[in-house]
């Protein structure tokens, strides 16, 4: 399991609307970004999950709360432990000396971990403030 975090601090060239929003709505904002990502984390990653893993597409997480530190906002993405161990063997591969030898799986790794996301979460937050203030 690993947090996907977003200060919306960084929305600078928002930052009229985000203050006609107040914050109780840019909350709103963030946490509905957050939930649309973990959501869209989830549908990126279960059809990269290897078969051969059994049940550990039953361990992706796409439904859990935000949660708050300050203007910091997180929530949980990726494979819920202790079953989505597998998740980070295959995202990372094994460099250790042993069998099995696993090969990184960078496609996956990319969809959790990858710049994309940020941007992606980002891109959400703005539409969603642009349709906040219309």
């Amino acid at each position: 399991m690993s947090k996907l975090e977003f200060d919306y601090r960084n929305l600078d060239k928002l930052a009229d609307k985000i203050e006609k929003l107040g914050s109780d709505n840019i909350r709103k904002v963030v946490e509905r970004s957050l939930e649309e990502q973990q959501k869209d984390i989830a549908s990126k990653i279960r059809p990269l999950t290897p078969v051969r893993t059994r049940d550990l597409k039953e361990h992706i997480i796409d439904h859990k709360p935000v949660e708050w530190s300050g203007t910091v906002a997180k929530i949980d993405i990726g494979y819920e432990f202790p079953s989505g161990l597998k998740g980070v063997y295959l995202m990372n591969g094994t460099k250790v000396h042993g069998t099995p030898r696993v090969k990184p799986h960078k496609k996956l790794h990319d969809a959790v971990f990858g710049p994309q996301v940020k941007k992606d979460l980002t891109r959400r937050c703005e539409e969603i403030i642009e349709e906040m203030t219309r």
